[in-house]
């Protein structure tokens, strides 16, 4: 059974941000970097465990190669089937605005 994928305001905020950061650069670049970080997201519709656990509620992803690494965090509920992405940041960038950490 697939989950339902769901982006968190934060999310795609953030997401909104690290486009335009890209697009300023070159836009062929952020439309790749987009589309590829879209499937890694979607891809979680069925394979909600892939990414490596950081505490019991939240996992997390990593998408792109170095030095261009985002981490994608996510919580997944089983209860009511959903994958809810939190937020994405650069890898480098280790904050977690929800935490203060």
């Amino acid at each position: 059974m697939a989950f339902r994928v769901e982006i968190a305001r934060q999310a795609a905020v953030d997401l909104e941000h690290i486009f335009d950061f890209i697009r300023a650069q070159s836009s062929d670049a952020a439309a790749d970097w987009f589309n590829g970080l879209v499937k890694v997201i979607e891809s979680l519709a069925h394979l909600p465990n892939r990414g490596h656990p950081l505490d019991k509620a939240r996992r997390q992803i990593f998408y792109g190669n170095r030095p261009h690494t985002h981490r994608i965090v996510y919580l997944v509920d089983v209860k009511i089937n959903t994958v809810r992405v939190l937020y994405i940041r650069h890898g480098a960038q280790l904050h977690n605005p929800q935490s203060g950490k």
